[in-house]
């Protein structure tokens, strides 16, 4: 099966397809038969737009810090994107400083994959930035970036995260290295940028199947990209079609680096190239522009390069969203190159108000809010979702979940509590009975069940159980939660309970607030002392935090709410649960995922059963680096262990019966020895013994008996060899039918309507906001006291964690006591059998802070606003210029007058007055996939490409606002160092730099 290891650039769906199911990476061709169903994410938590200042000022919405807005416990993004169908996110902002391995978890577990895209902070932004210091040669920026966010969560022992897609290098970089009618300058940028990013790889020894990387163009003609010319048999002067001159200039750098830019890669680019690339680009233009003013010239250029559609949905359509969003997936599915699309996008942008708050899908509605917490330094809220509606008064919701498939999502539920994410508490029940609903209780009722070591076999009686509670507070049988506690501590039927549960810490919870539990218990458990945590448990909060919970509760034991709850950041899981997090520090009864250390040893000893202590020796065995190759001599070792662990792994070392270790011969290739069991079955109902009445207990019984295992490697082989045999048939057929299909696509697609070459056929979009393209929000900076906007530093934030709901305490023999919610460092500890208090003391021990970081540039302080000065706009498409004076200067702290320039109107027939044709949507600096980590704008203003929008002094600078991080003329150099400090703003209070190198008229 050689051809299945090889890449594959335009292999039929069929050979993929298989070539999947044997385990074959098969190369990054076409999508097989999965299309991208993706959904563009940049929720900005703000729910005020201009003039009121920004809320947060960074755009890292993949950080822990944002996990209110995207975590399952608290508004859920992720699954309200999966309810609609989608199988994709897309990301803009992304801080290397800060690590993204549990947003690409969730996602995964979620059922998504994850489309990132680097930062523009290296391109545009920083002080070296490779725009204006390096003349475009973006290696060495953009490498160390890179090397970062390999570092920060995209790999997992050596290879990348399975939940990540694929990587954007830049986004729309046609608008801003430095602009589209500078094909060298972009094209070297994006070349050099992947050269860094193949050598970030190469360093830390990247092994496995590698993600694909692409470039996302603007929908905009490109006059001057000439290597497209002589294949479409353009005429001197004659444009090619939107998007598709970019692409072939990048085609042609890729193929000749030193020949087309004069760069001399490290790596083979072409190579790379026809193995891990594919094309992207973002539109505001309806299905039937893609198939007809598109696709029909890329499948002739592009015979083997998958294309996608990053962002895409025109707001204005005059047919229903819905139809034109069908019409898109239908063309993806039909024609084999295009890989599919990504929405654009999930959350209304009120933060850059105007025609740009018009693509959301989603609103925000603070009539109920999930959390309230610390973003970067920021208090923000997680407002409730509302939806927004089209033309046609149809949810585009709706619309999004009609075409990808999804089943949608309930409206009425998006802004009440939760049953599945309200505190498991007194507060959380009176929430949930208030609904007045059997099944939300219900749920409700299913959390504590999970939460007391147990798993729900019959629904009937779980509702059964619930249905008393409902309601119960408005009809004068008012039930507690502590009732509900004690009912289900008698073990119904309905449920399994697991005598090795064990309290761990809440992937669901936020780490600040697990990091402030984890130091009560640091302070309140005499049994051990935090210092001497194993050293496999000190890489990060949540395995630190399950150590000492489950040592914690071990040496308590009694109510999982009282002694395994820590403010709603721990759960006590059955083992079956929490075996699937793999975590190497849970201290539980269950041999196959107790913690390897003396004090798993020891609990798994207290089984007194043989054959779970065989158990846990092997994979005391494996961790040593040898097998076991005699079960017999095994097992007489577990009918009389060593008393401690290190005794145990001197035996394990002196055993013939070992290989690998110092008594045994080397391992053979392969060991027969009996598989390690994936589960323990939990105690089932039948084998619950009566309960103990206080204090609560868990049950004491064993697990049932253990099956050995069945060796799969044979049936897994003649499998494979059926499959092979199947696929090089199959492989035949599907190419001969394949082969005729394109064909005919091909046709058909030109036969709509070939390309006229003449004029801008584009996007009917609108403008952006400088330094963002159509969502992100890039490098966002809090503004400082002195000058024009700028001029002061900002100021210093002490980031504090609250709680959004109070918790509350429930125990036997305790009152139930509620604090409001404060800052953490507000509240005065307390034992828990009187409140879940909580306290930022004896951080020393954990090696962080237990408040989050401030911003990633200035830990200090924000950084100073700048000033805006004069410059000029131009419009590559058709050659014209139009100078725009500097904005009339304004006191602090309010915003600058703008000023007013006459309107260009150049007609297109039936155009409307005051329009004129579109490229491309309007968008400067920047870009996408930003998120620079400390100034509000994204870059040098690029070519402003006006699409087909009124060109009113109001709309021409809704991409210039005041608001800009530098003049709209951009500067010769890069920003000095200082503009990420405090103190003065680089170019003074309002002024912009001296000795500009644009003249009026000059496109930059």
């Amino acid at each position: 099966a050689a051809w299945a290891l090889a890449p594959c650039r335009a292999c039929p769906r069929g050979l993929l397809l298989w070539g999947a199911f044997l385990g074959f990476h098969a190369g990054s061709g076409t999508h097989g038969s999965e299309i991208v169903k993706g959904i563009s994410y940049g929720p900005v938590p703000c729910i005020q737009g201009p003039p009121t200042p920004l809320c947060v000022h960074q755009d890292d919405f993949m950080a822990d810090d944002a996990k209110p807005l995207w975590g399952a416990r608290f508004r859920g993004d992720l699954q309200v994107m999966k309810a609609l169908g989608a199988n994709h996110v897309r990301l803009y902002g992304n801080n290397p400083a800060n690590s993204h391995a549990n947003f690409l978890n969730e996602a995964a577990a979620t059922g998504l994959k994850v489309i990132i895209g680097m930062s523009d902070y290296p391109y545009t932004q920083a002080a070296d930035n490779c725009g204006f210091t390096t003349g475009f040669d973006c290696y060495s920026q953009v490498k160390a970036q890179y090397l970062e966010n390999l570092k920060k969560g995209l790999l997992v022992d050596g290879r990348y995260n399975p939940a990540l897609a694929e990587v954007i290098v830049i986004n729309e970089p046609d608008l801003k290295l430095p602009g589209i009618d500078q094909p060298k300058g972009w094209t070297k940028g994006i070349i050099s940028a992947i050269d860094g990013m193949l050598d970030a790889e190469k360093e830390m020894g990247v092994t496995g199947p590698l993600v694909n990387f692409t470039a996302t163009f603007s929908f905009g003609v490109c006059g001057l990209c000439e290597a497209i010319k002589d294949q479409l048999g353009l005429t001197a002067g004659e444009a090619p079609p939107p998007g598709l001159g970019q692409m072939a200039e990048l085609r042609a750098a890729m193929l000749e680096p030193q020949t087309m830019v004069g760069y001399t890669p490290k790596n083979n680019l072409a190579k790379f190239y026809n193995e891990r690339f594919s094309n992207s680009f973002n539109t505001a233009n309806p299905a039937k522009d893609i198939a007809t003013m598109f696709m029909p010239d890329y499948i002739t250029l592009f015979p083997s390069v998958p294309v996608s559609i990053q962002e895409y949905h025109k707001p204005d359509l005059a047919m229903s969203q819905e139809a034109d969003l069908k019409e898109i997936v239908k063309l993806a599915e039909d024609t084999e190159l295009l890989r599919g699309i990504s929405f654009f996008e999930f959350q209304v942008r009120y933060d850059k108000g105007g025609t740009e708050a018009d693509f959301g899908m989603f609103g925000l509605s603070d009539n109920f809010t999930f959390a309230t917490w610390t973003y970067f330094g920021d208090e923000v809220h997680a407002f409730c979702l509302t939806p927004v509606y089209d033309q046609s008064g149809k949810p585009l919701s709706s619309a999004v979940a009609a075409a990808f498939g999804g089943p949608g999502v309930d409206y009425d539920t998006l802004c009440i509590p939760d049953p599945a994410k309200v505190n498991l508490d007194q507060v959380g029940m009176v929430q949930i009975s208030a609904q007045g609903s059997d099944s939300r209780m219900a749920v409700f009722v299913g959390r504590v069940v999970k939460h007391m070591g147990g798993m729900t076999q019959d629904q009937s009686g779980l509702v059964a159980t619930a249905q008393p509670f409902v309601g119960s507070v408005g009809n004068g049988t008012a039930r507690s939660f502590q009732e509900l506690v004690d009912e289900l501590g008698k073990y119904p039927s309905w449920a399994s309970w697991d005598a090795e549960a064990t309290c761990s810490a809440d992937r669901n919870a936020l780490a600040g607030q697990v990091a402030v539990e984890f130091g009560w218990v640091c302070g309140h458990f005499a049994g051990l002392n935090c210092s001497d945590i194993p050293a496999q448990c000190t890489g990060d909060i949540w395995t630190q935090a399950d150590y000492m919970f489950s040592m914690y509760y071990n040496e308590n034991g009694g109510n999982p709410f009282k002694n395994c709850f820590f403010g709603g950041t721990a759960i006590f899981e059955n083992s079956m649960t929490y075996g699937a997090i793999s975590s190497p520090c849970l201290v539980s009864k269950n041999p196959l995922f107790s913690a390897l250390t003396n004090d798993g040893y020891q609990l798994v000893l207290s089984n007194k059963d043989p054959g779970q202590t065989v158990l846990y020796m092997r994979r005391v065995a494996i961790e040593l680096g040898g097998q076991v190759t005699d079960e017999a001599a095994a097992e007489a070792l577990g009918a009389a262990p060593p008393a401690t662990l290190a005794l145990l792994e001197a035996a394990l070392k002196e055993g013939a019966w070992v290989c690998g270790l110092g008594g045994g011969l080397a391992c053979p290739t392969t060991v027969t020895t009996t598989p390690l069991p994936t589960t323990l079955a939990p105690t089932g109902a039948g084998a619950v013994p009566a309960p103990t009445p206080a204090p609560w207990k868990p049950p004491s019984s064993g697990a049932e008996g253990l099956d050995s295992g069945t060796p799969l490697v044979m049936y897994v082989g003649i499998g494979a060899v059926g499959f092979v045999a199947i696929a090089v048939v199959s492989t035949v057929v599907a190419s001969v039918l394949n082969a005729r299909a394109k064909r005919q696509k091909r046709d058909r697609l030109r036969s709509r309507s070939p390309y006229d070459g003449g004029g801008s056929k584009g996007s009917d979009s609108s403008s952006v906001e400088s330094g963002s393209d159509a969502d992100a929000l890039e490098g966002l900076v809090k503004r400082g006291g002195g000058g024009a906007e700028g001029g002061g530093a900002g100021e210093s934030v002490t980031p504090q964690i609250f709680l959004d709901v109070p918790p509350f305490a429930v125990g036997p023999g305790t009152s139930t006591s509620l604090y409001p919610a404060a800052p953490v460092s507000e509240v005065t500890p307390a034992p828990y059998d009187s409140a879940f208090a909580v306290s930022s003391a004896t951080s020393a021990p954990l090696g962080f802070s237990a408040s989050p970081p401030t911003s990633f540039i200035s830990p200090a302080s924000s950084a100073a606003s700048l000033g805006m000065g004069g410059g000029s706009f131009a419009n590559a498409a058709g050659g014209r210029h139009l100078a725009v004076p500097p904005a009339s200067p304004a006191a602090p702290g309010q915003r600058r007058s703008r000023p007013q320039t006459p309107q260009m109107q150049q007609q297109r027939p039936g155009a409307p007055q005051g329009r004129r044709p579109g490229v491309n949507r309007a968008s400067s600096g920047g870009g996408s996939s930003g998120g620079g980590h400390g100034v509000r704008s994204g870059g040098s203003v690029g070519l402003l490409e006006v699409a087909a929008m009124p060109l009113s002094p109001e709309s021409m600078l809704d991409s210039v606002q005041p608001m800009l991080g530098f003049s709209t003329t951009p500067p010769a150099v890069g920003l000095p160092a200082q503009t990420f400090g405090g103190g003065p703003a680089p170019f003074g209070a309002g002024r912009a730099p001296k000795a500009p190198v644009f003249g009026a008229g000059r496109a930059p």
